[in-house]
């Protein structure tokens, strides 16, 4: 367990620059994925603490737009990108149908 901290460095300095910038960029608040990532959460916690919101896990994007943080990059969305809190958005949080585990909607 003492050894992770130098294992994680030695894998960012020996690994192939490709991959150190994609794990940087993660973090890059100027990445129009990542700010569209952010912007998401915020209007899933707006849509949270507004209980008329509570459309159905599948329906998340017909309310989005009332909902859309001004920093989104993308116009619709029809997921929160995690499942988490697009149940939670959508008030059923007992349901889990939202696609967790499909490619395509990752938690």
């Amino acid at each position: 367990m003492a050894l992770a901290p130098v294992a994680a460095a030695l894998f960012i300095g020996l690994a192939p620059a490709r991959i150190t910038e994609r794990m940087y960029s993660m973090f890059d608040l100027n990445d129009p994925t990542n700010r569209d990532r952010v912007a998401m959460m915020r209007a899933g916690v707006r849509m949270i603490g507004d209980h008329r919101s509570r459309a159905s896990t599948g329906a998340v994007g017909s309310v989005y737009e009332q909902y859309r943080d001004p920093s989104a990059v993308e116009p619709v969305k029809v997921h929160l990108h995690t499942c988490r809190l697009q149940i939670t958005a959508s008030g059923a949080r007992r349901r889990w149908s939202c696609g967790c585990g499909s490619s395509d909607h990752r938690d």
